[in-house]
């Protein structure tokens, strides 16, 4: 049955290319050209020599296989799609949103990080320059179950160690994380389902924030511009789909409103 299945899709590749699906029709293009070419020779240089572009230039431009792949990984109920490149592994948490997970990747200690940014905050302090860290929240909160069993993500754990060493070199910090987690009854309506980037009304929020801080450094910012409501809100209705949600198709997790 796996075999006929296997044979089936592959057919359907064979078709989708040649018939130009929702694409450039680069291979019906070529497969003319080939036909038109006079001798066997020529017609089997022309088909060898255009080929690879041809295919590469219509999966470009139609996600037709990407969007079936997607559909099947959806279909099987797989939360973890691998990537070819392991950074692009795309990983549907327990809210349905997607994220990046190298699986491949270990903890690494920050501690050194930090402490060569404390240096430059001190060397700025002999100019008088003061240093603030603000430390961004990522769309895995903290001390959350999220993950499928066996996946580890460890984006919290090193922005917590990072924190520890500057407080501890006396470094000023601001935690998004603590704002983030503290307002919303539902964390993940901070980012898009589809894409690892906060929504626009997350990153206004982390300016309304962030903007009382800014005072103690000389930093002022008008109310009005602090105040939601002197802006013009318009949104589009499953119109984006995010860097995340291009490498499985949008029938996996669907498209976000931006």
């Amino acid at each position: 049955v796996t075999a006929i299945l296997f044979l089936l899709l592959l057919a359907g590749g064979v078709v989708l290319l040649l018939t130009g699906w929702n694409s450039g029709g680069n291979v019906k293009n070529l497969l003319k050209s080939a036909l038109a070419a006079e001798g066997v020779s020529t017609k089997v240089e022309t088909l060898i020599d255009g080929a690879e572009t041809a295919i590469n230039e219509d999966l470009d431009r139609d996600h037709a296989f990407i969007e079936t792949f997607g559909a099947i990984q959806l279909w099987m109920g797989r939360r973890v799609v691998q990537d070819v490149d392991p950074s692009s592994t795309v990983v549907k948490l327990g809210t349905g949103a997607l994220t990046f997970v190298d699986l491949s990747a270990r903890y690494v200690d920050t501690a050194p990080h930090a402490e060569a940014l404390a240096d430059f905050a001190d060397r700025l302090e002999t100019h008088g320059i003061p240093l603030l860290y603000v430390n961004a929240p990522q769309k895995i909160p903290r001390n959350s179950d999220l993950l499928p069993a066996g996946v580890t993500e460890y984006g919290n754990e090193v922005g917590d160690r990072l924190l520890e060493v500057l407080q501890a070199r006396g470094v000023s910090t601001l935690d998004l994380r603590d704002a983030f987690e503290g307002v919303k009854e539902n964390y993940a309506d901070w980012f898009f389902v589809t894409d690892h980037h906060w929504k626009p009304s997350a990153a206004f929020f982390a300016y309304q924030t962030l903007a009382p801080v800014l005072e103690a450094y000389g930093i002022h910012t008008e109310e009005q511009w602090l105040d939601r409501n002197s802006y013009e809100i318009t949104t589009y209705e499953d119109w984006f789909l995010g860097s995340q949600g291009k490498r499985v198709g949008s029938f996996y997790a669907g498209v976000d409103d931006i």
